[in-house]
């Protein structure tokens, strides 16, 4: 289990997320959910890869995978699921050498912040997963296509969790999912990222990391040259223009949008 450091912040967004899921009310439709969605956060650097994206409320979880793969540039050849992870919370005094961020005068408050039991999993199909569920396990199961967004993020025990999207059980890509604000209603729209697309079957965080450390490299040695081969030609998301001149910054997002369109 990771822990981080979060000071009185965390108030204000569980004041806020609680605000967002409570403003359709005043509404006959709910509105889109503003979800940043950050693959590998803290393994995955220069750049990073994380992509926003308006969602609609009433897409089930089988539609933001489909949205999450045209966003990503996966291949749709792996299995997945949704997680949500109880957050626990120990108050601390601010760690040393960290400088107060309020104003003069302004109480601040430091968490220790670590994951807990998992609360739900929304998987491809009911019992998809039950040869890895250990003795004990208990927590809320759903299918994804039968599972709507506000379903879970307007419900306050899932709401408050940490939310976490995982696609390919061999490499294991984690994204951590937060939910940022509202959009209006409509389809699913990426608004913002960086990052080209990770490469299908690159062994995990350190392979693209190698990947990338080959198209860099000015004299690249034979198992580099055979990385961009590969990548360029083989891989199930192949890209012909390889990460030259820079490529690993290189996203299209008219192109994610007009394919994005398409889902419903």
């Amino acid at each position: 289990m990771q822990m981080t450091l979060m000071e009185n912040s965390f108030n204000a967004r569980d004041a806020r997320l609680k605000s967002i899921a409570n403003s359709h009310k005043s509404s006959c439709k709910r509105p889109n959910y503003l979800l940043r969605v950050h693959l590998a956060e803290g393994y995955i650097v220069d750049p990073p890869v994380y992509r926003i994206i308006s969602c609609p409320a009433e897409a089930t979880f089988a539609h933001l995978n489909q949205a999450l793969h045209v966003a990503f540039g996966w291949a749709s050849c792996h299995a997945y699921d949704f997680k949500i992870y109880e957050v626990l919370k120990k108050k601390i005094d601010r760690p040393a050498g960290v400088e107060r961020l309020g104003e003069k005068g302004e109480d601040e408050e430091w968490f220790a912040v670590r994951d807990g039991r998992m609360l739900m999993r929304i998987t491809m199909a009911l019992g998809f997963f039950a040869d890895t569920l250990k003795d004990g396990d208990k927590f809320q199961e759903k299918e994804s296509k039968a599972t709507k967004l506000w379903e879970v993020l307007e419900t306050e025990e899932f709401r408050e969790g940490r939310f976490e999207y995982e696609y390919d059980f061999g490499d294991g890509w984690t994204h951590d999912i937060t939910l940022e604000d509202l959009r209006p209603l409509g389809g699913f729209v990426c608004e913002d990222g960086e990052g080209h697309g990770v490469a299908e079957d690159a062994g995990s965080f350190q392979g693209w990391n190698d990947l990338k450390e080959a198209y860099r490299a000015k004299r690249p040695n034979q198992e580099q040259r055979e990385r961009r081969e590969w990548f360029e030609q083989m891989t199930a998301n192949a890209d012909p223009k390889g990460l030259k001149n820079g490529g690993e910054f290189r996203w299209d997002n008219k192109g994610i949008n007009h394919v994005l369109a398409r889902i419903n």
